[in-house]
């Protein structure tokens, strides 16, 4: 159970152990399979970095031979030497493990060499059909088609695979947790900010060590108007992860257009400075 409890400044958050972290082969996981095969990108603004899990390196895609369904149409696509390559490893694919990840080194394949998302997300719904069965490997699946629509700003559809993934009620932390994040994102994108809000709170109640729902959250309640909820929330961001620029940059423009807020709230210095000193240490 989450331990709720309450900061100086008011702001609820969860508490919670952070996963183990797998440190053993990977190879059998869908999840790693998955993130071998996309670089480390940016969250909010690219389709890579999605699986950064190890936690979730647990068992491979459960599909069986009989499981097997056409490739969709259109498919072959280019007269690549690349794309014949993984298409020859598709078909001589003997089951779950060998299947699910000549199907995702497709799916990258189309979605940045070829530049076919149509594809990309055709056969991605293919994977949802055979892996029917594990809804811990669809809801990732539906996560991946969310940040497709997203990185397209496509906000509703995205947010309608984001739904169908939490439908799903994903027992892995991190697959429910950046579900819940980027539905926030895209209701914020489309100035839904209340219903934004109550989805980053979500996330945060499953890990409040990652930046991305602090983030997101704060630009809900800057667009409610709460400056000072949305600075605090920049600064959490911050001191979960100093390295990540989105949060400073967000909070330095709320600074630098409401001057105000920095006799008003003092406390936004004191914290950053407070907090370097700690890591300076």
């Amino acid at each position: 159970m989450f331990t709720r409890l309450r900061d100086d400044k008011g702001y609820m958050y969860a508490r919670k152990a952070r996963p183990y972290l797998h440190t053993g082969q990977t190879g059998d996981c869908a999840r790693c399979q998955y993130h071998r095969l996309f670089p480390l990108l940016p969250w909010t603004t690219h389709l890579g970095s999605l699986f950064p899990w190890p936690s979730l390196c647990s068992s491979p895609w459960p599909m069986s031979a009989s499981s097997r369904l056409p490739l969709p149409f259109g498919i072959p696509a280019t007269d690549t030497q690349t794309e014949q390559e993984i298409l020859g490893a598709v078909e001589v694919a003997t089951g779950g493990k060998e299947r699910s990840e000549t199907l995702w080194r497709l799916v990258l394949f189309y979605q940045e060499q070829a530049k076919r998302s149509d594809l990309a997300v055709a056969l991605l719904q293919l994977m949802i059909q055979e892996s029917s069965d594990d809804t811990e490997s669809t809801a990732i699946i539906y996560f991946v088609l969310g940040r497709i629509a997203q990185a397209d700003e496509k906000w509703t559809l995205a947010l309608e695979h984001y739904e169908n993934g939490l439908c799903l009620l994903p027992k892995q932390r991190e697959t429910a947790y950046f579900l819940r994040n980027n539905a926030g994102y895209c209701l914020n994108a489309q100035g839904l900010y209340s219903a934004g809000e109550r989805y980053c709170r979500w996330a945060i109640e499953i890990d409040y060590e990652r930046p991305d729902a602090f983030k997101n959250l704060g630009i809900s309640l800057y667009g409610q108007g709460d400056l000072k909820g949305a600075a605090w929330l920049w600064v959490q961001a911050i001191k979960v992860d100093p390295s990540n620029p989105e949060a400073r940059n967000l909070l330095k423009r709320l600074l630098t257009n409401h001057p105000a807020l920095k006799s008003e709230c003092a406390w936004i210095q004191q914290e950053l400075k407070d907090f370097r000193k700690i890591i300076q240490s």
